[in-house]
């Protein structure tokens, strides 16, 4: 159990934490002298901790004990506090605690370890006089002894001092009192040699310390005996059982008995009076040597025998020290005042000085001030005498300049008359030539618009005939060539159509048909090919449709004879989408029968195999013939381009 005292000063953060220990008393654990019988059996063994707990109590000591390391090894440690604050979990808000209570700037003060020293001191004195040789009086062995009570008591006054990180640095103020902190720690060692001195001469080292008294929760209770037990149980008659412990299995414990309520008086002890409440803790001296005062007092009291003798001793240094304290707040209102008044005649003094030079600073700028406006008006009269000449001078060389420029501009305003008098006369003499040669003018005019009409419509009538000329061979090209009723030559016809045809009639494509032999050997008629190819070429191609395209032999040849008659021949038309050789016959029949020669030929040539190789004459033929017309289709259109560009 730890109780913690803070020491103030006046108006101050706290300074010092002082931390002290108390010894704590465990349950009872020992059976009474005036019990009899037998000890119960032993209780069952206690179950091991699982895993789970040990874990979690391990993890938890890791825990508190890496994260309170590494908080103070981050505030001495720049690299290790931005991988604290970066990496470990939680570790920004831990430093950022830290530095709201100031942990990373705690100021060092010699005041701490002098009341350390002091306090050390009178433990000493007071464990040396403790400790001598008891005179008279036999010793109880079962009680510990006074020496070893007194020690212990001393043990419990001695505090572990800390730095409060919140408080002020009182350095200063240590080394101000320095001389006055060794005179009470005189004080404090003439009175524990008066409180010794009262101590032998009452004998209480030899004193035998009573016997302890066992608080309420350790006294044991008492139970009803005429008290019958549940069944398969047996009541417990052994002696009587600790706080906390329970009987053996199989038995029970009868209720305890009602205590009947008895009035006790009890007797107040004689307490002596406290002093470190009624002490102002404007000085921390004071204020500690209050304290172990007090300390010294309450061991004191703890020894009924000794409090008589010790009574008046701890009485005169508590008022001593109450004096003191007063005397000491006495002596701070003096400085005070006498600070203040010193501070008021300063301040008097400096606004007199202060006056003085004011009066004085201005006393100097008034001069000043006068001899600047002399110098001032002066230096005015000087600038205002030279820019007046200066003044005069710029006037005379501005009128010189201005008279030989009005000369200037009446010599260049009577040339301008001149010219402009010559001008006019020009003017007029033109404007007479003018309406004279006007007429011939407009005659040679008329005459040039004559000229370029009469050429317009040379050239028009001149591509009219050109025009008319090659739509006349075109004609004749296409009746001879195409619309005959069988192959004849045609070279003539389109030789004089080539004469009369331009480049951009169609000029590059009848010489490419004029190199060729078609011209002399003529096309085929269009009924012919259609002929032909309803009669001769769509049966055999029939017939021949089942031989494979490679490795036919004769009897393949005679299987697709007889097969093929055995199969329905489709009517022309274009429902049939396949690509067997029956359809795509069926689709060129019917392109025929349209008269779209240039379709069915695009439908036959996608025969493979032997059909192939049977449509290959009608196939040359029909291209012979689409070639020409495609040659005169594109002569048409050229002449149809030019007869419209005429227009």
């Amino acid at each position: 159990m730890y109780r913690r005292r803070i020491l103030l000063a006046p108006g101050t953060k706290p300074v010092v934490r002082i931390q002290r220990t108390r010894l704590v008393k465990g349950y009872a654990t020992e059976i009474p002298p005036s019990a009899t019988g037998t000890l119960p059996p032993p209780p069952a063994p206690k179950k091991k901790r699982g895993v789970f707990r040990r874990t979690l109590l391990y993890t938890s000591i890791f825990a508190g004990t890496f994260y309170g390391g590494s908080t103070l090894v981050a505030l001495n440690s720049n690299r290790y506090y931005d991988f604290f604050v970066e990496s470990v979990p939680g570790g920004e808000a831990l430093m950022e605690i830290a530095a709201d209570q100031g942990w990373d700037k705690v100021p060092l003060s010699s005041i701490p370890q002098k009341t350390i020293d002091a306090t050390k001191d009178t433990y000493n004195k007071l464990s040396s006089s403790i400790s001598s040789p008891a005179p008279t009086g036999p010793k109880n062995p079962d009680s510990p002894s006074l020496a070893d009570r007194a020690r212990k008591a001393s043990q419990a006054f001695i505090t572990k001092v800390e730095r409060n990180p919140n408080a002020p640095d009182y350095s200063n103020v240590g080394k101000q009192i320095e001389q006055k902190a060794f005179q009470f720690s005189e004080g404090v060692s003439e009175l524990a040699k008066e409180v010794e001195a009262a101590l032998r001469k009452s004998g209480v080292p030899g004193i035998v310390a009573p016997p302890k008294k066992k608080d309420k929760d350790e006294v044991l209770p008492e139970y009803e005996k005429e008290w019958t037990p549940p069944k398969g149980k047996q009541l417990y008659t052994g002696p009587p059982l600790p706080i906390g412990f329970e009987p053996p299995p199989g038995y029970v414990l009868p209720p305890p008995k009602k205590q009947q309520p008895t009035e006790e008086k009890k007797e107040k002890k004689d307490e002596l009076p406290r002093l470190a409440p009624k002490l102002n803790a404007s000085e921390p001296v004071i204020a500690q040597l209050a304290k172990t005062i007090d300390s010294l007092a309450a061991f004191v009291q703890a020894n009924p025998s000794a409090m008589a003798s010790a009574q008046g001793v701890l009485s005169i240094a508590q008022g001593d020290l109450e004096k003191l304290g007063e005397k000491f707040e006495s002596a701070k209102s003096e400085e005070r005042k006498k600070l203040e008044k010193k501070l008021e005649q300063q301040a008097k003094e400096y606004e007199d000085k202060l006056l003085g030079l004011e009066m004085e600073g201005k006393e100097r700028l008034d001069k000043q001030e006068e001899d600047w406006k002399g110098v001032f008006e002066e230096e005015r009269r000087k600038v205002i005498a030279a820019y007046r000449q200066k003044l005069e001078k710029e006037l005379e060389t501005q009128g010189e300049i201005i008279n030989q420029r009005l000369k200037e501009e009446v010599t260049a305003q009577g040339i301008e008359l001149q010219r402009r008098w010559i001008r006019e006369i020009k003017v007029r003499v033109e404007s007479e030539r003018a309406g004279r040669l006007a007429k011939l003018d407009s005659l040679s005019t008329s005459l040039k618009k004559l000229e370029r009409t009469t050429t317009d419509n040379a050239s028009f009538l001149d591509q009219n005939i050109r025009i008319h000329g090659l739509l006349s061979a075109l004609r004749a090209t296409v009746r001879q060539a195409l619309e005959s009723d069988q192959r004849r030559g045609f070279r003539d016809e389109l030789r004089v159509l080539r004469n009369v045809a331009s480049e951009s009639e169609g000029g590059e494509v009848l010489d490419g048909l004029l190199k060729s032999q078609v011209p002399d050997e003529g096309v085929e008629p269009r009924a012919d090919l259609v002929e032909w190819f309803t009669t001769s070429v769509a049966p055999s191609v029939r017939k021949a449709a089942l031989v494979p395209d490679t490795s036919a032999g004769v009897l393949s040849h005679l299987a697709s004879y007889v097969f093929s008659s055995l199969r329905s021949t489709p009517s022309p038309s274009l429902a049939s989408n396949g690509n067997d050789v029956l359809s795509v016959l069926s689709r060129a029949e019917y392109h025929l029968a349209l008269k779209d020669l240039d379709s069915a030929t695009r439908e036959v040539n996608q025969l493979q195999g032997w059909p192939k190789r049977l449509v290959k004459d009608w196939l040359d033929a029909a291209r012979k013939r689409l070639e020409v017309e495609q040659a005169l289709d594109v002569v048409q259109t050229g002449a149809t381009l030019a007869s419209l560009s005429v227009l």
